[in-house]
């Protein structure tokens, strides 16, 4: 077949044969791509029973589309050669992996939920793939996907029973020719053996084979012929999966013996709910059994009844199963991962993240390799989320009180979404400032603020455009407003005031009445219907008793959820609830570590970082290292420079508020930063030899140093648009003393990265105008005009101080260099790509060397924005509470 043509597809290589078929790379001649092709062997060719099976595997696997399931692009005949064209996977299979020994238990744990998935998947569609094996299962980039429906069967048609066992067969030969069982015998459940009737349990007994194989690296049921495998399926418990991998928790053994149950009735019921089961192990053990009502699922007498029908009713919320949520004293945790590809862009811009009131779904913001933010809906019944189309760009989210709309900010304007319909986003309002936080109450109310805006605004649902119904008084030490948050009446609503001085204080607004202070509250809150207040204090996430009418709180705050994110210098605080008890949280610690890499991206030495970076900037002697970091549980940052010599570290900084690193002095004797002086951080420059620190701008907007131009007359720096939602705009502002400002390229679009270039004649900076961020060169003086330089998108970028190059990361996760020379006029070369800048955690920030040949990144260790998001089901804020779960309103 090598070097033959089936069709329009070049036969390149053979990639492995079975029972059902040869698998050929081949490439597709028409759209120039390679696939994978099945073809049936001819031995078989003139079998009438084995064509009807191969085409039964082309029908039953076309109509499956799932990112989870290999996709099927084509079925054809060629000269008498049946053949099927499959998505070609790039990875290995499990079976490969799983001949170097057992997988680390997260890895069994995010595999098996992936394999569910795709189980789910099929299931829902009337089909039951029946020969699950490791064979069958591919290990790819973007996680696992399950292969071969060869033996799918349609539940519509049921088969007869198959034939009786062949036991004289060698061992080699394929099980699937007549007169043999149909599958892989080592992973086969009991009623396949005995020919009765089967159903999608046998796919859960297989994987239940699977999960066992992957946690201990040897088959649940080995054996030297078929009749010891079978008797042993038959008649034997295999060792506990904890006997053999001491690492093991309990409650993945317990869900292992039941998929293994004999009897089907006796195993879990659906893949849905055996992945519920691998997620609340991933995140840890139930707090609290649950009370169930008996159903049609019956558990042998060892199975843990708790357990095993934990997430499955605790969690099986209606969703999209229609499924109701039991009451009572149960408490239980699971996580919710950014979809693969993605993360988590943190909640210090906008709510990122919300429970829906009736506890049944969870939206939440994630950003893709282009880094565009999108809303992903995830009824908490399912396993996976979809994304919503029409909310790229998106700032914030927040549910409607029924449960059934979204609303959010995006391109200027404030929206609301129907997920269910699947009709486009409608435009409630246009929205001047950088809105990040909304509120939705009674009667299609909404109440929205911008970042730290002045103005707390109203508008309706039904269209209009927005009104004020709050500002800030300066009379009154009120600088600005920010998350609103209705109460379960949906007319009152709360709202964090910022002082002048940098202090924050929780008020409540009541119509008709003059706003009350609440208390010394720092951070977003959400007021439960139960009377306890959810608040962030010191990264750990509180519940106090709280009464709306005295506007009073009493007793002391309960901790519900230690290490929360959280972000002191905005309040914004990484939790959302419902009404049923359901609690959301996103884990705000992180460690991230500093990379030496060379030209080829060969990575050298490097030095742990305990805290989250945000920005690191080179000295002009390369010695030096000026970067921030978080302080951990404060939810503030901090400057610090750190000795690349003798890894000694300074804190520079160290103030209550916030400080964000910038740009060094020319001469390395000084630093440029941002403080939060009341408001907002704005510029400062501070001398490191005296430590005295010199305000650059006067009070404005969110400001972030960026460079300083050769001769250290200009500073190049962003300021958040008063304007336009969530953007930065370039400015500079002279060092003389005059405190001059200049827009650097003015502009209606995101811009960000801004470097000068070794002579001081152009600047570079990144802009979205494009539709996506890109490169671009201006000259400085500013004339209006640019050049741009990347066209593959670019987000972190740097212009080399001695090789003259401008170097970025692409939207693919590529460091390019593009040559570029300034005199005596500007002259942009051809990029070269150097290296993949890959990894299981992407790059948060970089800066080179003067000579350009190494680099130094900030490579998360710990990501908060990859780490998941922490579900509690049927929590109560009080010890010795009635269990009753607490309820929020609309938010």
């Amino acid at each position: 077949m090598i070097g033959s043509r089936l069709g329009p597809y070049e036969i390149v290589s053979l990639l492995g044969a079975g029972g059902m078929g040869e698998v050929y790379r081949a490439t597709d001649t028409r759209l120039k791509r390679e696939v994978a092709i099945k073809v049936l062997p001819a031995r078989f060719a003139g079998d009438p029973e084995m064509r009807q099976r191969f085409e039964r595997e082309a029908r039953a696997a076309a109509t499956l589309s799932h990112p989870r399931i290999c996709a099927i692009h084509d079925v054809g005949s060629h000269e008498g050669t049946e053949y099927l064209v499959m998505e070609l996977l790039d990875g290995e299979s499990l079976a490969e992996r799983l001949s170097r020994g057992p997988l680390p238990l997260d890895q069994v744990l995010r595999v098996g939920q992936e394999i569910c998935v795709a189980l789910d998947a099929a299931h829902g569609a009337g089909m039951v793939h029946r020969d699950l094996k490791p064979a069958n299962v591919m290990l790819t980039k973007s996680g696992a996907k399950l292969l071969d429906f060869g033996l799918a069967k349609l539940r519509e048609r049921l088969e007869a029973p198959a034939s009786s066992l062949v036991e004289t067969r060698q061992a080699e030969e394929p099980l699937t020719e007549a007169g043999a069982i149909l599958g892989t015998i080592s992973y086969m459940a009991p009623e396949q053996l005995e020919g009765r009737p089967v159903d999608a349990r046998v796919d859960l007994f297989a994987l239940g084979c699977v999960l066992y194989e992957m946690a201990t690296g040897r088959r649940a049921f080995p054996g030297t012929t078929k009749a010891t495998v079978i008797a042993a399926i038959l008649s034997t418990d295999p060792p506990a999966v904890s006997s053999l991998s001491p690492g093991c928790p309990m409650a993945l053994d317990r869900l292992v013996r039941v998929c293994l149950a004999r009897e089907p009735e006796a195993r879990w019921q659906s893949a849905h709910d055996v992945g519920l089961q691998l997620g609340a192990i991933q995140e840890g053990p139930a707090v609290a059994p649950p009370t169930v009502a008996p159903g049609r699922v019956r558990f042998l007498p060892w199975a843990v009844a708790a357990l095993a029908v934990l997430a499955a009713t605790a969690l099986g919320v209606h969703g999209l199963r229609g499924r109701s949520v039991p009451r009572g004293n149960t408490v239980v945790r699971f996580s919710v991962p950014p979809p693969a590809g993605t993360i988590f862009p943190g909640s210090f811009e906008g709510r990122a993240f919300a429970l829906s009131p009736d506890g049944r779904a969870l939206a939440f913001i994630a950003a893709g390799a282009d880094g565009s933010p999108r809303v992903f809906l995830r009824p908490l019944a399912a396993l996976e989320p979809r994304p919503l189309a029409g909310t790229e760009g998106v700032n914030s989210i927040f549910w409607s009180p029924d449960s059934r709309s979204l609303g959010f900010f995006v391109g200027g304007k404030l929206k609301r979404l129907d997920p269910a319909s699947g009709e486009a986003a409608v435009p409630v309002c246009d929205v001047r400032d950088a809105t990040h936080a909304g509120s939705w109450g009674a009667g299609g109310q909404i109440v929205f603020s911008a970042l730290q805006g002045d103005t707390i605004y109203a508008a309706s649902t039904g269209g209009g455009s927005a009104r004020p119904i709050l500002r800030a008084d300066p009379a009154k030490k009120e600088a600005s407003f920010a998350w609103p948050s209705f109460l379960a009446d949906g007319v009152r609503f709360t709202y964090l005031v910022h002082r002048p001085d940098g202090s924050k204080v929780l008020m409540l607004f009541d119509p008709g009445r003059p706003p009350r202070e609440i208390g010394p509250i720092a951070s977003d809150a959400q007021l439960l219907e139960s009377g306890f207040l959810l608040f962030v204090r010191e990264g750990t996430l509180l519940a106090q008793r709280f009464d709306p009418d005295t506007a009073r709180l009493t007793g002391e705050p309960v901790p519900v959820a230690p290490n929360v994110d959280y972000f002191l210098s905005t309040g914004s605080a990484g939790f959302s609830a419902s009404r049923d008890g359901t609690i959301a949280t996103h884990f705000g610690e992180s460690s991230d570590r500093f990379v030496w890499l060379d030209r080829q991206g060969r990575p050298g030495s490097s030095v742990v970082s305990p805290g989250r970076n945000m920005r690191m900037v080179l000295s002009p002697d390369g010695g030096r290292l000026l970067f921030d970091r978080t302080r951990p549980g404060v939810g503030t940052w901090d400057v610090w420079i750190l000795d690349l010599a003798r890894g000694g570290e300074e804190r520079v900084t160290s103030a209550p508020e916030t400080e964000i690193a910038g740009a060094w002095t020319p001469d390395g004797q000084g630093i440029f930063y941002s403080a939060n002086r009341g408001r907002s951080p704005q510029l400062v420059r501070r001398d490191l030899e005296t430590g005295r620190d010199e305000d650059v701008t006067p009070q404005s907007g969110f400001q972030q140093a960026q460079a300083v131009s050769p001769d250290g007359r200009t500073l190049a720096f962003l300021e958040r648009s008063p304007t336009r939602s969530g953007r930065f705009e370039a400015w500079t502002v002279a060092l003389d003393g005059t405190g001059r400002r200049s827009a650097l390229l003015p502009s209606t679009f995101r811009q960000s990265e801004i470097r000068f270039s070794p002579d001081g004649r152009f600047v570079a900076l990144v802009s979205d105008e494009t539709g996506r961020p890109e490169v671009y060169v201006t000259a400085f003086p500013p004339s209006g005009r640019k050049v741009r330089v990347s066209s593959d998108g670019a987000s972190l970028m740097r212009w080399s101080r001695a090789s003259g190059e401008i170097l970025y990361v692409s939207a693919d996760r590529k460091m390019v260099a593009v040559p570029v020379k300034t005199a005596p006029s500007l002259q942009i070369g051809e990029p070269t790509t150097l290296f993949d800048v890959q990894g299981p955690r992407r790059w948060t920030g970089f800066d080179v060397t003067a000579d350009g040949q190494r680099f130094l990144a900030i490579v998360p260790e710990v990501s908060g924005f990859e780490a998941p998001l922490s579900i509690v089901t049927g929590w109560s804020p009080v010890a010795g509470a009635s269990g009753e779960a607490p309820a929020t309103g609309g938010r």
